[in-house]
């Protein structure tokens, strides 16, 4: 009877330990969302752009379009990379500069395989000497790829 029950004692140990193991995998693949930041005083509204970032061993790239400051077109791309830790903090930054006017990007947040949250802030300034911080906010969920 004592041999049964460290049997299921020990069955249940490893369970755990292999749910665990599980659990502990790497964070990798795409991921998709929508980033929304608060508008700009040279801009018509909020921002509410795609958004798609990559997750692997060597860190995190994202990439999502820049709109014009009527929002009818798009003026560019903001690229980026940073990093991600073993426990899912994702820290990513970027610049982008176009004629004398640009921004930096500085977005923090958690990630998991089933999607994340991001919060930051987007520096901008303007050759007409205009200077303005906004906050953003994105949600991610994975990507589903397809095999073949």
């Amino acid at each position: 009877m004592a041999m049964r029950h460290l049997c299921m004692l020990l069955m249940t140990v490893a369970g755990s330990l292999v749910a665990t193991a599980a659990y502990a995998e790497p964070i990798a693949g795409p991921f998709r969302g929508m980033l929304v930041c608060s508008q700009l005083k040279t801009t018509n509204n909020i921002l509410r752009a795609p958004l798609d970032v990559i997750a692997g061993s060597s860190g995190v790239i994202f990439a999502r379009p820049i709109y014009s400051a009527n929002g009818s077109f798009v003026v560019g791309s903001e690229l980026g990379s940073g990093t991600l830790d073993a426990d899912g903090k994702i820290h990513l930054t970027s610049t982008w500069e176009n004629g004398g006017n640009g921004f930096t990007g500085d977005y923090s947040g958690k990630l998991s395989a089933a999607g994340g949250t991001l919060t930051g802030t987007q520096a901008w300034h303007a050759r007409d000497g205009m200077v303005e911080t906004r906050s953003c906010a994105a949600a991610l969920v994975p990507v589903l790829v397809r095999s073949e």
